[in-house]
């Protein structure tokens, strides 16, 4: 193919040789007093030399375009990546609290198209939010800068007011949580019994932590009547509570205030382990407990609840019978209360063919 090639232009080369030395012809160009006269032959010359040029003029710029907008790209690369650092840096700060230092940040991306809407919502979260902030995010974003709010609120302290920007929000089980543990956070009795309701309306059980955290708050409360009252608000108890709840009661000076609070818990919640507990409070003051304790017998939940409160109440007398009554209900309830006791019990009368399944039990 190549050698077809190389023949044809051979060829037209021969051809364009013969009729340069017959005849080579002539142009002329005239302009006013100027002229210009030159062959043919020439002339075409020039003309295939011009278009060339202006071929070669063409690619330049092209290039040269090219090179600014290979060069904007990598402007506009690096400033993607810059925002995205400051806002990294922005959350990163307002998480713990540097809200002034998050505030410097947010406000450079305030001209940023992709990251504006994001600073303004974390602004008004943080509280400073301009004019034209809050005019573009009010209707669209509300809610969240709302709970953004209440979130940094807590962080610092301010738990009331970040419970009335939580009680501007819809009911749901994720403000319910987080009303819990303003209310938590705080160590306020009144805003726990309005969380207490807000999760009681949507039919919902704050968490496990959530309850421990209220055992903690209600054995550290400073009186006797400062630790009925949280008991009184009380939401809930998981099976592995029980002995948290049994020191928390114990903690209760008075004898007759203790026995009320265990008997109202056993009525609220009639589980096996408040049983346990109603009947190991009543072996400590049994003066006491002995006349409620026939009402908490008769509305007993089954045998097994009547059994635990009956072995419990008799442990100091018979801690023989009441470990045996231990390891019969034991395989059918969950109870770290119980599983306490067994090991308690085992250890006291040296049963060593007890105390090693009693303590993987109780781990």
């Amino acid at each position: 193919m190549r050698v077809w090639i190389t023949a044809l232009l051979v060829g037209i080369a021969v051809l364009i040789g013969t009729l340069v030395s017959k005849d080579p012809g002539y142009v002329l160009i005239a302009y006013g007093p100027y002229q210009l006269q030159t062959s043919v032959w020439m002339m075409l010359g020039l003309v295939i030399a011009a278009w060339f040029l202006v071929r070669l003029v063409v690619s330049i710029i092209r290039q040269a375009l090219g090179i600014g907008q290979h060069w904007q790209e990598w402007q506009a690369r690096r400033e993607r990546l810059k925002a995205r650092r400051f806002v990294l840096r922005a959350w990163s700060l307002s998480q713990i609290g540097e809200t002034e230092r998050a505030n410097k940040y947010l406000a450079t991306l305030d001209q940023n198209e992709d990251w504006r809407d994001w600073a303004e919502l974390m602004q008004g979260a943080l509280g400073a939010d301009s004019d034209s902030s809050t005019a573009n995010a009010e209707d669209t974003t509300l809610e969240a800068r709302e709970w953004l709010k209440s979130e940094q609120l807590m962080s610092v302290g301010g738990f009331s007011e970040a419970f009335a920007r939580l009680d501007a929000l819809p009911k749901n089980r994720s403000t319910g949580e987080r009303a819990v543990d303003i209310a938590l956070g705080a160590s306020d009795l009144g805003l726990l019994k309005k969380a207490l309701g807000w999760v009681k309306k949507i039919d919902h059980l704050p968490t496990e932590t959530q309850i421990g955290v209220h055992l903690a708050r209600a054995g550290s409360a400073a009186d006797d009547a400062a630790r009925s009252a949280w008991l009184e608000l009380l939401p809930g108890l998981h099976p592995h509570q029980d002995l948290k709840l049994l020191h928390v009661l114990q903690d209760i000076k008075a004898v007759g205030v203790r026995e009320e609070a265990a008997r109202a818990l056993v009525k609220r919640w009639p589980q096996y382990g408040m049983y346990l507990i109603y009947g190991l409070l009543a072996s400590e003051a049994p003066e006491v407990f002995d006349r409620p304790l026939k009402k908490v017998r008769s509305k007993a939940i089954d045998e097994d609840a009547l059994r635990l409160l009956d072995a419990a109440r008799m442990e100091r007398v018979s801690p023989e019978a009441s470990l045996e009554t231990y390891q019969t209900v034991a395989g059918r309830i969950e109870s770290r209360l119980l599983r306490q006791r067994v090991l308690v019990l085992a250890v006291a009368l040296d049963r060593t063919d007890l105390i090693a399944s009693a303590e993987r039990g109780f781990s």
